[in-house]
C-alpha cells in the first residue's frame, strides 16, 4: 500500500487534507442523518399528538354545544299549568341550531312526556308517556349528562342518544337523538399536510366519522383494525416516535389519536407514509449533495492550496461549528493578508447581522405576545360588558311582562306596556350597536368612496337631531358649504350621526354646530358641542366599547358607550383621519379630514321620498297586505294594524296574497326582505304593482339585514 502514500510533502498534506474533509463529513452526514431521521420521528409524533387533540377538543366542543342547546330547555320546573307552547319555540329553535339533533323530548321529573319535537316525525304535545324506565332518563338525572352508546339506523348512518337533565329533578330532562353524520364536518375541517386525514370511531371500534362519507355510511367492519392500530401507536409512543403502521384501509401511514371525553371515542390523525417521511428524503438527497461537493471541492482545494489553507480553514470550520451551536457571540481572527482574510471578515459580519436577528426576532415575539395578551383582555371585558346590559333589559322585561299579566287598571297596563317597549328598544339599541362593530371587525363592511355633496348629507343629519335639540333647549346648527368630498356616503352619515347624537346628549346648555370647510385640497368635517369637555388624560379611552366618562354605563337614553367605538373603526375603513381637540368646561371638536373632489352631476333618484307623514287615523279602513314565511310576524303585525283600524290580508307568498286580494288593491305592502326559496321582498312588491298596474303603489320592507347591499336594493326598488 506504499503507493498510496505520496513521496512530496505537498502531495502528503494534500492527501491529509482531502482525508480530513472528507471523511467527517461523510461521518457528520451519516450521523446527521440517523438524528435527523429519530428526530423527524419524534417530530412527527408530536405534531400528529398535537393535531388528534385537537381535533378530540373540536369534537367534544361541538357535543358540549349541543349539550348547551339542550340545558337552556330543561331552566324551569314543569307544573300543572305549565305553557307548553313556549317550550316548544325553545324546543323548535334548538332543531333549527343543531342540525345534528333530529328528535328532541322534554320529559318532566316524574318521567313523563310532556313534549317530543322531530324532524321525521309529527310533534306530540303533554302525551304523557310514561319514559321514566329509560337509561337516559335514569343516568341524566343521576350525572345531569347521559351519552348513550351509537347505534347505526339502517344499518347506515350513525346516532347517539344525549340527555341533559335540569338543575333539580322537577325541571326535568331533555333526550335527544343526535345523528352524528354531522361530525364530518368537524373532521373533514382539519387539515394534516397534503394527504393526510382524521376520521373517528366509538368505543366499540365502529366508525363514526371520516373524510369518505360514503365509506361510513356503508357501515364497514374495522374493529379489529381500530384496535390493531391503537396497540401499533401506543407501543410507537411508548418510545416518542411515531411508527409506520397499517392504516384504516390497509395503506402505510403514521398516525396518533386521542380521546373525545366524555363519550370516550378515539380521534385518528394519519398520514400517508411517503409524505410523513418526505422531509427526510428531502434532507438525504441534500446531505448527500453537500458531501459530493465538499469532497470535490476539498481535493481541488487541497491540490491548489494545501499549505497556505490548512489552518485557516481549520478556524473556520471551527467557527462555523460554534456559531451553528448557538455561540453567536464567537468571532473569528485571520490574518493572512489576502482572500481568506476578507472572508473571515465577512464571517464577522454574517454573525454579527445573525446575532442582531436574533435579538430583534425575541424583541418582536415578545412584543406580538403582549399585543394578543391586551387584545384579549380586551375583548373579554367587551363581551362581558355587553352580557351585562342584555341581561338587565331580559331581566327588566320579563318583570314587566309579568307585571302586566297580574294589572287589572287599564292606566298602569298601558304604562307597563309602554315600559316593555322601553326595554325592546334598549335591546334593539345594544343589538345594533354590537352587530355594527362585530360587522366592522370582521371586515364584513365594504366601502365605496364616490364623490359627494356635503351639504344634503349635512341636513339630513341636523334634521334627525333637530326635535332631540329643541327638547333640551339646545341650538343645532349646520354651516352653509358648497363642498364635495370623496367618500362614501353611507359610512359617512354613520359617523356624523353617531357624533351628533352624542354631543347633543352630553350637551345641557348651548349647542351643537356642524361645519364643512375645505382645507389645501381637504375637507375638513367638524362637529363641536359646548357640553363638558373631556380630560386630556380621558381622550383616548372614549374611543374604546362600553366607555362613558362622567357617568357609568346604562340604557334607556344614557347611551350605550358604543357609538365612538363604531366611529373609530368606520374613520379607519374609509381612511378618514379623525381627531378630537377638548378641555373640561369649555365643549368638544371632532374633526375628520377627507379627500376633497370634484362636483359631478348626481344621479335622478329613483326612489319615491316620503315628504309627509300623517296620522294613524288616515288609516283606518285602509287595506294592508302583508307578505311573510313566518306565521309569527304575520300574527304580530296583523294584529297591530288592526288594532290601528287597518284591514290586513296576510300571506307567505306572492301568489297566496294575489288570490286573497282578489281584484281589490291594497293601500300599502309590507313585505320581508328575504322569502323562501330564495325569494326576495322587493321581487314580491314588483310582482304585486304589476298585477295591480300602479308602480307608485306605496310599499315597505322589513328585515333583520342592515347592511348597505340590504338597503341599495330596497332604494333601488323604490
Amino acid at each position: 500500500m506504499k503507493w498510496l502514500r505520496p513521496r512530496s510533502l505537498f502531495g502528503q498534506v494534500a492527501l491529509s487534507f482531502v482525508a480530513v474533509v472528507a471523511v467527517p463529513v461523510l461521518l457528520l452526514g451519516s450521523s446527521g442523518l440517523w438524528f435527523a431521521a429519530r428526530e423527524q420521528r419524534s417530530a412527527m409524533h408530536d405534531l400528529l399528538r398535537a393535531q388528534s387533540e385537537a381535533s378530540a377538543q373540536r369534537i367534544a366542543v361541538f357535543v358540549r354545544g349541543i349539550e348547551d342547546q339542550l340545558a337552556f330547555v330543561t331552566q324551569l320546573p314543569w307544573d300543572g299549568e305549565t305553557d307548553l307552547s313556549g317550550y316548544q319555540m325553545d324546543a323548535l329553535r334548538v332543531l333549527r341550531q343543531s342540525p345534528a339533533v333530529t328528535d328532541l323530548a322534554l320529559l318532566d321529573g316524574r318521567g313523563r312526556e310532556r313534549l317530543s319535537v322531530s324532524r321525521l316525525a309529527l310533534d306530540r304535545v303533554d302525551s304523557g308517556a310514561e319514559r321514566g324506565s329509560e337509561r337516559a332518563f335514569v343516568e341524566a338525572l343521576a350525572r345531569r349528562t347521559f351519552h348513550g352508546p351509537v347505534s347505526f339506523r339502517r344499518e347506515t348512518e350513525p346516532f347517539m342518544t344525549l340527555a341533559v337533565a335540569g338543575a333539580r329533578r322537577e325541571m326535568g330532562v331533555a333526550i335527544a337523538e343526535v345523528n352524528l353524520k354531522f361530525v364530518w364536518d368537524v373532521v373533514t375541517a382539519i387539515r394534516v399536510g397534503k394527504g393526510g386525514r382524521a376520521w373517528v370511531a366509538d368505543d366499540r371500534g365502529r366508525l363514526l366519522a371520516h373524510p369518505d362519507m360514503s365509506y361510513v355510511l356503508s357501515n364497514p367492519d374495522v374493529a379489529q383494525r381500530v384496535q390493531a392500530m391503537v396497540n401499533a401507536i401506543d407501543q410507537a409512543s411508548a418510545h416518542g416516535e411515531a411508527g409506520v403502521i397499517s392504516g384504516l384501509r390497509g395503506e402505510r401511514v403514521q398516525a396518533a389519536y386521542s380521546m373525545a371525553q366524555p363519550m370516550g371515542w378515539r380521534v385518528f390523525v394519519e398520514l400517508p407514509e411517503e409524505e410523513a417521511q418526505a422531509p427526510l428524503l428531502t434532507s438525504a438527497r441534500r446531505t448527500l449533495g453537500v458531501a459530493r461537493g465538499s469532497f470535490f471541492l476539498a481535493v481541488t482545494a487541497a491540490m491548489l492550496l494545501a499549505r497556505r489553507l490548512v489552518r485557516p480553514i481549520r478556524a473556520l470550520t471551527d467557527s462555523a461549528s460554534r456559531l451553528g451551536a448557538g455561540s453567536l457571540e464567537h468571532r473569528i481572527d485571520l490574518r493572512t493578508n489576502e482572500e481568506i482574510e476578507a472572508l473571515g471578515r465577512q464571517f464577522n459580519s454574517m454573525a454579527n447581522d445573525l446575532q442582531a436577528s436574533y435579538a430583534g426576532l425575541e424583541r418582536q415575539v415578545a412584543e406580538r405576545t403582549q399585543a394578543l395578551v391586551e387584545a384579549d383582555a380586551a375583548k373579554t371585558r367587551f363581551v362581558a360588558a355587553a352580557s351585562h346590559d342584555l341581561r338587565q333589559p331580559l331581566h327588566a322585561m320579563n318583570l314587566l311582562v309579568a307585571q302586566l299579566r297580574l294589572e287589572t287598571d287599564e292606566g298602569r297596563r298601558r304604562r307597563t306596556g309602554e315600559r316593555i317597549e322601553q326595554a325592546l328598544d334598549d335591546i334593539n339599541a345594544l343589538f345594533g350597536g354590537l352587530l355594527d362593530i362585530s360587522r366592522l371587525d370582521a371586515g364584513a363592511v365594504r366601502c365605496e368612496p364616490r364623490p359627494v355633496a356635503l351639504a344634503p348629507l349635512l341636513e339630513r343629519v341636523r334634521a334627525a337631531y333637530a326635535a332631540d335639540a329643541a327638547a333640551k333647549g339646545l341650538r343645532l346648527r349646520v354651516t352653509r358649504c358648497n363642498a364635495w368630498a370623496s367618500t362614501d356616503p353611507h359610512l359617512l352619515e354613520r359617523i356624523l350621526l353617531n357624533l351628533v347624537g352624542n354631543a347633543v346628549r352630553h350637551t345641557q346648555q348651548g349647542g351643537v354646530l356642524i361645519v364643512a370647510r375645505k382645507r389645501q385640497g381637504a375637507v375638513l368635517l367638524q362637529v363641536r358641542d359646548s357640553g363638558v369637555g373631556i380630560e386630556p388624560s380621558q381622550q383616548q379611552r372614549i374611543f374604546d366599547e362600553y366607555v362613558q366618562l362622567g357617568t357609568r354605563p346604562r340604557l334607556g337614553g344614557e347611551g350605550l358607550g358604543l357609538g365612538l367605538a363604531i366611529v373609530r373603526r368606520l374613520a379607519g375603513l374609509l381612511e378618514h383621519p379623525l381627531a378630537l381637540r377638548s378641555m373640561p368646561g369649555e365643549g368638544s371638536c371632532f374633526t375628520l379630514r377627507m379627500p376633497a373632489a370634484a362636483p359631478v352631476a348626481e344621479p335622478l333618484q329613483l326612489q319615491r321620498e316620503v315628504q309627509a307623514t300623517v296620522g294613524l287615523a288616515a288609516w283606518k279602513g285602509r287595506r294592508v297586505v302583508i307578505i311573510d314565511d313566518d306565521e309569527r310576524v304575520l300574527e304580530g303585525t296583523a294584529g297591530l294594524l288592526e288594532g290601528w283600524g287597518c284591514e290586513s290580508v296576510s300571506a307567505a307568498t306572492v301568489a297566496q296574497a294575489i288570490e286573497r286580494l282578489k281584484d281589490s288593491p291594497p293601500s300599502l305592502i309590507i313585505a320581508d326582505l328575504h322569502l323562501k326559496g330564495g325569494e326576495l321582498g322587493s321581487d314580491a312588491v314588483a310582482a304585486l304593482r304589476q298585477h295591480f298596474g300602479d308602480l307608485a303603489l306605496p310599499a315597505m320592507l322589513v328585515s333583520g339585514d342592515v347592511g348597505t347591499a340590504a338597503r341599495e336594493s330596497a332604494r333601488a326598488a323604490g
